[in-house]
């Protein structure tokens, strides 16, 4: 028999090999904050955060998502080349794809999710996680399989089809080209980052409607030359040059980066992508020196990370959510059902505890008559209490309260 789980043990993935074979399938990204992701297999998404209305990529239902592969959310062109071979143009996770290998990763609770590609002698993988902080974090690695072997590699990845801040779900449906006449793309100065926003909120009347909230994309790795325009990848696809384009107007964004560099198992990339949504100007000083830190920052992402998957556990705790059986797949399958219920409906509030204060408002608003015979009972109360105590309590003959209207 499998150990028994616990909390902590949630974190661990469950990986699906050669998903390659399988057809799409939806997933979700779980955050114990106000972060929303569903991501189909093929690595399309959408996300963003508390509602639809503050979204990163179209919200799309799940049947358009699995068609939007390499059109809205990740996307990896790398040119490999080794001595005395002629260079092979990769697309990691496009359709179609042949000779290639597969998997998919999650973790119990939904709060990381991996896609990996296994072709040329080099995987690439990259897993989605969130982050209060620094918002959705997408962890990229590029390593060489073989030990003896070194290629040398031009790499241009990123995410496509973002949208700026402030368009709402009408908006994003029903004029998704006046959008895109609005929208404004720039990278901030001296830095890795870029802001998608709208030059005004997008209204029919003659109004003033300053649109001060943006989303956000940042890189943190080694060094690489951003792009916002999405006809880069055309360009690369050419072999042609990617030029930087640091301002981008009239268009929809794009956020992509390109390197050169020799590879060897030794040494494996590694990179990260960072996307939030409607943050307004503080929000956006606070991550721009953030991420001005230098190597400290991949620190504090990864703090901020756990912290995260610490709140989630803590909320799982309250509400019963470990369990220890001998089946370790029953512990898994409890903990997702209470994760999900406590989604829907929150958890108890002070642990369950009853207060006087709210009580005596709960019988005001619900039996009058029985609020004023109660009044001087309920006023001898503690200030809070377990709820087995308060129907103790009312089933005691001086209290004067039928226990069955409580």
């Amino acid at each position: 028999p499998a150990a028994a789980a616990s909390v902590d043990d949630f974190g661990r993935l469950e990986l699906i090999d050669h998903a390659e074979q399988m057809p799409p399938f939806l997933m979700t990204l779980v955050s114990s904050g106000d972060h929303w992701m569903y991501v189909s297999s093929g690595g399309a998404l959408t996300a963003g955060r508390g509602g639809e209305d503050a979204a990163l990529f179209p919200y799309e239902t799940d049947d358009r998502l699995h068609r939007n592969r390499g059109i809205s959310g990740p996307v990896t062109l790398m040119r490999v080349a080794r001595s005395g071979r002629p260079a092979v143009l990769w697309e990691p996770f496009a359709a179609g794809a042949a000779g290639v290998r597969r998997r998919l990763g999650k973790s119990v609770l939904g709060n990381c999710i991996l896609f990996e590609e296994i072709a040329h002698g080099l995987r690439f993988s990259y897993r989605w996680e969130t982050s209060e902080l620094f918002g959705f974090v997408r962890s990229c690695q590029l390593e060489v399989l073989d030990a003896g072997d070194t290629v040398e590699v031009e790499l241009l990845d990123g995410l496509v089809n973002l949208l700026p801040a402030n368009v709402n779900l009408t908006l994003q449906q029903q004029f998704s080209c006046l959008i895109n006449a609005y929208s404004r793309c720039e990278l901030i100065p001296g830095s890795m980052m870029a802001l998608y926003t709208v030059e005004s909120r997008l209204v029919d009347k003659t109004e003033a409607a300053e649109s001060l909230a943006a989303n956000v994309a940042a890189y943190v790795g080694p060094a690489a030359v951003v792009t916002l325009a999405e006809d880069a990848l055309t360009r690369f696809r050419l072999g042609e040059m990617v030029e930087p384009a640091t301002l981008l107007t009239g268009r929809r964004g794009a956020f992509l980066v390109s390197a050169m560099f020799a590879l060897s198992a030794a040494a494996p990339r590694r990179w990260r992508v960072l996307l939030d949504a409607n943050r307004d100007h503080l929000r956006v000083a606070r991550l721009r020196q953030a991420l001005g830190e230098g190597a400290g920052v991949e620190a504090q992402i990864d703090a901020d990370i756990a912290a995260n998957v610490a709140r989630l556990q803590q909320l799982l705790r309250a509400t019963d959510a470990q369990q220890h059986t001998a089946d370790a797949l029953i512990c898994d399958h409890h903990a997702v059902n209470v994760l999900f219920n406590i989604m829907r409906g929150g958890v108890p509030a002070d642990g369950g505890k009853v207060h006087r204060d709210d009580l005596a408002r709960f019988l005001h608003a619900r039996n009058i008559p029985l609020a004023q015979a109660a009044a001087g009972w309920v006023a001898k109360l503690p200030q809070r209490l377990d709820f087995s105590e308060l129907l103790d309590r009312a089933s005691q003959p001086a209290a004067g309260v039928n226990r069955a209207d409580l």
